[in-house]
Formats: structure tokens, sequence, C-alpha cells
């Protein structure tokens, strides 16, 4: 029990320490004043109003789908933070909707000048916290290519690291369970950017302390509380399921006979300290923005909550279609093609990522009992439990939410690989030492 309680007061301080320290990092960056980014405002929002709110890189490929609506928005809110009062307005966020012409030009608008009409305040902003610099000196296109040198950077750190450890495959699985969920288009918005970005910076530390339930269990925490604060809702389950992934898979490298009930548990604690940092980190954004209002803000938040989480989709119907669609039209993504949902993107999606996978790992412990492949395959189904729950926002935002297979297609592969004999494969096979022959010359 002392030692339960000693766990959880550890959870509660590093939760209070880490949001603090964000909270803290975010105000000074409102400290910022707007003279200074105004500019490179002005700039990203004439960028903007030229493009399409949502351009599709590849017309033939949904998945391919940007999202400069949401930037527009993001930056809008950025543009509305004042140094004169930088508490207040960084946690009472809001933008200008730019009316009948637009987000992008709503941007413009308040790098000008003009006041906010909307209320933002069910998010926290976080990522402010970087890109209020970053515009010192730049503008949206330049704070991406930053931001993909960044992430390439961090993978890179990682990869090394796993390398190192002599854990090359896992590194392996991860890159391509990456490239499958066309990875490359993620710099192309900051939206998207934002959820590999946390990942990839906490992955390192996952690696390095990978040996310590204690430690792992914290950056779950810290984790849970630095998505909720930065992300706009996209794939933030992988900032907790690949870095576990990868620290499962580190130590049944390191012994095969790492059981299914210490890796359960691991993930139990870790799943239990990210969801209520999460959440914890949300509720202290409502409670901070009613207190500096005087207006109550749980309303609003709470009610595009319930929206997102009603369980359907207003333009289906039937029951099936209303419970489903979004999973079908996450899983149409795995596939390049011009449709939100495509029966046949479905049925091979599902049938490659899921159950080809399922079966071989069945097939190679079928005289085996239950095992730690077994928690990759519950780890695998994870994302698609969050489409369904998020059903309205899955279906409405497919086109950057299925990127969170990135975590189901790394689970499965490493189900599969900790299932396979090594030892029957060609390039585990060892030589047969060369025996002498007993006795000499007659």
């Amino acid at each position: 029990m002392k030692k339960a309680i000693l766990e959880i007061g550890k959870c509660v301080a590093v939760w209070v320490v880490t949001l603090a320290v964000l909270v803290g990092l975010m105000v000074l960056s409102a400290c910022i004043p707007n003279e200074l980014i105004k500019d490179n405002l002005v700039e990203s929002s004439m960028e903007l109003m030229q493009a399409d709110p949502k351009p599709t890189i590849n017309p033939t490929a949904y998945h391919s789908l940007q999202d400069n609506y949401a930037d527009a928005i993001l930056l809008g809110v950025i543009s509305c933070v004042y140094s004169a009062e930088p508490f207040t307005s960084a946690i009472n966020t809001g933008y200008f909707d730019g009316g009948e012409n637009g987000e992008a030009y709503g941007l413009y608008a308040t790098a000008l000048g003009v006041m906010p009409n909307t209320d933002y305040t069910r998010y926290w902003h976080g990522s402010m916290t970087v890109i209020r610099p970053l515009l010192t000196f730049t503008d949206l296109g330049g704070i991406k290519v930053i931001s993909a040198v960044v992430m390439l950077i961090l993978l890179g750190m990682s990869g090394f690291m796993l390398i190192r450890r002599k854990n090359t495959v896992c590194f392996i699985l991860l890159l391509v369970s990456l490239i499958l969920v066309q990875v490359f288009f993620v710099p192309f918005s900051l939206e998207f950017i934002i959820a590999f970005m946390v990942t990839l910076l906490l992955l390192p530390l996952y690696i390095r302390f990978s040996k310590s339930d204690n430690m792992v269990l914290l950056f779950s925490v810290i984790g849970g509380t630095l998505i909720a604060f930065t992300d706009f809702l996209t794939t933030e389950t992988i900032t907790l399921l690949i870095p576990l992934i990868v620290v499962l898979f580190t130590r049944v490298r390191e012994n095969e006979q790492y059981s299914f009930k210490n890796g359960l548990s691991l993930c139990v604690k870790s799943g239990i300290g990210w969801i209520l940092a999460y959440a914890a980190t949300f509720i202290t954004k409502w409670v901070l923005a009613t207190a500096v209002t005087g207006v109550d803000k749980f309303s609003l938040a709470l009610s595009s909550f319930f929206e997102r989480t009603n369980g359907s989709v207003d333009e289906f119907e039937n029951p099936f279609e209303q419970v489903f669609s979004a999973l079908f039209s996450n899983f149409s993504m795995l596939f390049p093609t011009p449709e939100k949902i495509s029966p046949a993107a479905v049925v091979f999606s599902i049938l490659i990522y899921i159950l080809l996978p399922l079966v071989l790992v069945i097939l190679m412990n079928r005289k085996k009992k239950i095992n730690i492949s077994a928690l990759f395959v519950i780890l695998a189904f994870i994302p698609l439990l969050r489409f369904m729950v998020l059903s309205n926002h899955s279906y409405l935002h497919n086109f950057f939410t299925y990127r969170a297979f990135s975590a189901t297609i790394f689970a499965m592969l490493s189900a599969v690989w900790v299932s396979v004999d090594k030892k029957s494969l060609w390039f585990s096979k060892q030589p047969e030492p060369v025996r002498k022959k007993k006795g000499g010359r007659k």
C-alpha cells in the first residue's frame, strides 16, 4: 500500500511540475510583443489565403489532404495573444473567423489588430510556446521546414540508440509503420506535426530508461500532459503506444522470457497515468479559463466533447454505418483512394494489417501459453477503439486521425516478430562446429 501511495504521489508531483513548467513557458512566449511577429503572421496569412483551405497533394489519394484551415486557426489563436496581458490571453483563447472571407483572412485581420470573435478555450494551445518565438524570424513555411528537420533528427536519435542496443529490428519495424501511414505528408501541416513531434521527443527517454517501470510510468504522465497541452486532438494515442511498444520490444529482446503479466502491469499503469494526466490537463485549462474570465467555460468544452463522442455521424442513417463509419473511413486511408470511404481499401487494410498478422501470431503461438505477443495485439486495437469512441471527430478528420494506425501496424508487426522462432531463421543459424575424428593412423 505504501509503495502504491508513493508511486501515485510521484505521478501527481510530476504532473504538477510538468504543467507548471509548460504554462510558464507558454506565458513567457506570450510576452513576445505582437509587433515582432506581425510581419511573419501577415506573410503566413497571405500564403494561406492564396491556397485551398484543404488542398490535396495527390488528387487520387484522400490521405494526402492537408489542413490549411486548421493551421490558419492555430496561427489566428496565437495572433490573439497579447504581451500586455500574457497569462489571461494565453488562457482565455480565441480567434477571428474572418466571416465570409474565411479563417485565413481572419488571421490576416488579427495580425493587423482585429479582435477575436470565436471562443477557443476548449483546447490548450501550448504549441504557441514554440511557434511564437519561431514567428519572430520565419513564417509558416519556414516553421514547417524546421519541424521536418527536427523530426528527422529526433527519429535518427532514437534509431541510433536502438541500433546501439542491438535492437535494429525494432527500429526497422517502426520505420515501416511510419512509412505505411504516409508520415512524409505530416510536415505539410502544423496540426499534423505536433503529436509526432511529442512522440519523437519522448521516445529517446523511454529507450534510455526502458528497464525501469517507474520511469516509464512517469514519462507516460509527462506525455499525457504534454500532448493535451499542445495538440488539437489529432493522433494523441501514438504518444503513449509507440514508446510502450518500443519498451516492450526492447525488454523481450533482452529477456526472451519476459512475461505477459509483467508487460500488462506496465501497460496498465502507464495507460492510467497517461489518461489521468491528459484529462486533468484539459480540466485545469477550463478551471483557469473560468477563473480568469468569470464566465463558465466548462459548458462549451463539454458540449464539444460530447459532440465528438456521441457515437454517430449525421450523414448516415443505417445503424451499422453509424457505428462503423469512423473506423472504416480511417481504414480507407491506409491505401491511396480518392474516396473518404473505400470498401476495397477497408477490406485490404483489415486483411493485411489486422487479420493476416493475427493469424500468423496465433499459428506460431498455438502450442504456447499466453505470452507477450498477445499484449502487442491488445495495444494494436487501442487506436481502433479511439476511432469508435470519438466517432464524429474520427470520421470528419480521417485524413489525419488515421495516422494513429502507425501504432497499430507497429504493434502487429512486433507481435509477429516476437512470435517467430529465431533459431529457424537462416540469418540466425550458426555453422555447426567441425568435429575432429577420433583415433589416429592405423
